[in-house]
């Protein structure tokens, strides 16, 4: 039983440790965003990935966005954005973080239209 609890002991005081130092690095991180200055100019998705184990998407998900001058950008996009390949917009961005994206019609969009 007092092998038991050390074990659980154990385990928990691992866990205070590792999440303390994941809040630490996290903070560390944003805070070298926000020293990137926040830029607005006008992108198209390119491509997008999701980080997953099988089938549960982790909650990190990577987007390449191409600027109007030829410019790529890999960004870090949270699951509330509701992106799509092929998009077309307003991006701004600080460092490699999403502010906003201001969507226009999709070249699919634009390309069906012209279709009808």
């Amino acid at each position: 039983m007092k092998d038991l609890f050390l074990f659980l002991l154990t385990l928990v005081g691992l866990n205070i440790v590792l999440w303390t130092a994941y809040g630490i690095i996290a903070r560390k991180k944003e805070s070298e965003i926000n020293k990137h200055p926040i830029k607005t100019q006008k992108a198209k998705l390119v491509d997008m990935q999701r980080i997953a184990a099988g089938e549960i998407v982790l909650g990190e998900i990577w987007v390449l966005f191409e600027t109007q001058d030829g410019r790529r950008l890999r960004l870090n996009a949270n699951s509330k954005n509701q992106l799509v390949v092929g998009d077309v917009g307003m991006l701004t961005w600080q460092g490699t973080k999403i502010h906003k994206f201001e969507r226009t019609l999709s070249d699919e969009t634009v390309l069906s239209q012209r279709n009808d």
